[in-house]
């Protein structure tokens, strides 16, 4: 009574699996040594959760009726047997080739006393692969918060590129301000920046800094305080 997989099960490291039990991946990106396995092991995992085919799927279900038949109070005779066998086989189509082992014969002879409905011999297969449905799901959702976070910080570093331009820009114009004029030379609290559209810059800055974390929300602190600050009237000449 070996399982009708014909794949095995793959192996999860100790790291990975405490990882996914404890369900920490959500908000910090994690080693990339834990991605690339989680990454390696998905596919194995489906492949290992693949329903057999439909002929295999008919043998062991008239195969696994008629041991349990041997084994309950009330057994179904040939005809019987042979309808509840093709309610079984409809109500297990798609379940893993996995579910059909020497555990799930054993569990079915302990926990039936008298023939089981269909409803209630799936809901006992269904047992014997949780664990690595589980984990399948659990890697899934793993990567794509991995996916999502690595987005994230590949947008946060677009947008400190962008707004280091920017900023390094505005410092350049008012720069070439103050060579061409001293008196319209900004004061020392605006850190040479233009005084141009001041308050839309100060709210798009804020919507950033709204946005921004790490690093990247500093140095948006500082942009913002600096826009802000032109808005102190400008020395006298």
């Amino acid at each position: 009574m070996t399982s009708i997989a014909t794949v095995t099960a793959p192996v999860l490291s100790k790291e990975l699996r405490d990882m996914l039990d404890k369900k920490d991946f959500w908000t910090n990106r994690k080693p990339g040594a834990l991605v690339a396995e989680a990454r390696k092991v998905l596919p194995q995992l489906h492949a290992f959760l693949a329903p057999p085919a439909q002929e295999k799927l008919a043998s062991e279900i008239w195969k696994f009726a008629e041991v349990l038949n041997a084994g309950v109070a009330n057994p179904l005779s040939g005809e019987a047997l042979k309808v509840r066998c093709v309610a079984v086989e409809i109500a297990c189509d798609g379940l893993p080739a996995i579910c059909w082992n020497r555990e799930a014969y054993r569990a079915a002879l302990k926990r039936f006393k008298f023939f089981p409905s269909a409803s209630e011999i799936v809901e006992l297969l269904e047992d014997q692969c949780a664990s690595a449905k589980k984990y399948r799901d659990l890697i899934g959702y793993f990567l794509r918060s991995e996916d999502r976070l690595e987005e994230n910080e590949k947008r946060e570093e677009e947008n400190r590129i962008h707004f280091e331009k920017q900023w390094a820009e505005e410092i350049a114009q008012a720069k070439e301000k103050d060579s061409a004029s001293e008196a319209e030379k900004p004061s020392s609290q605006s850190m040479g920046l233009p005084r141009d559209n001041l308050d839309e810059r100060i709210a798009n800055a804020e919507r950033e800094l709204a946005g921004a974390a790490g690093t990247w929300k500093g140095i948006m602190q500082q942009y913002v305080d600096a826009l802000k600050a032109q808005r102190q009237p400008e020395p006298a000449a």
